[in-house]
């Protein structure tokens, strides 16, 4: 499988302005087509991600891109 990129979505329960997570800002992106041009978001993984990368950052949703295939 080739990646052609990864975005990390912090799990620590902060919130924006408007009371999302960042996991649901990257789901309304998601629904808005932001994602779906060329690169298409086929996985969502879990890793762990080691404490000195963030502050609280113990675990990270990690949202793959792979080429669209219908």
């Amino acid at each position: 499988m080739k990646v052609f990129g990864y975005m990390i979505v912090g799990r620590d329960g902060s919130r924006d302005s408007d009371g999302d997570t960042q996991l649901d800002t990257v789901i309304q992106d998601m629904k808005f087509g932001l994602f779906r041009d060329e690169e298409h978001v086929k996985k969502v993984a879990y890793r762990e991600i080691p404490p000195a990368w963030g502050n609280r950052l113990d675990a990270a949703e990690v949202c793959v891109f792979q080429p669209f295939r219908p």
